[in-house]
């Protein structure tokens, strides 16, 4: 993709954020509407109209959460600093299977998830 597209994307994070568009169109109930009642090619129609709004709520959503970790350094260390045992481990080269609980005292709405938990 990179080259043919000539950027240069983190496969990863594409992906990953990929799915968290994915997950705010399963969340459109208007989208779910047109998948019940409409042929898949008019649904797919409906699908690329609803994708835009998806895009662009999800670069939102991931704009302001960012703004708020860089704001609140408390709030960056107590969301962020779930990762440091994961990383220590698997940057050492001794990798478990992580478990995430990102808390929710701030305020932050459920969007997209991915394996990780969300809420206390």
């Amino acid at each position: 993709m990179n080259e043919s597209l000539g950027v240069e994307v983190d496969v990863d994070m594409a992906s990953n954020s990929a799915l968290g568009v994915k997950e705010i169109l399963e969340k459109d109930e208007e989208l779910r509407q047109s998948a019940l009642h409409n042929s898949r090619e008019n649904f797919a129609d409906a699908y690329y109209d609803h994708l835009n709004n998806a895009l662009v709520q999800g670069s939102e959503d991931s704009k302001q959460f960012f703004y708020l970790l860089l704001k609140n350094p408390d709030l960056k260390k107590e969301i962020m600093g779930i990762f440091i045992d994961e990383l220590y481990q698997k940057f050492r080269g001794e990798e478990e299977t992580p478990s995430y609980s990102i808390p929710n005292d701030y305020g932050l709405k459920k969007v997209a998830t991915h394996d990780s938990k969300f809420g206390k």
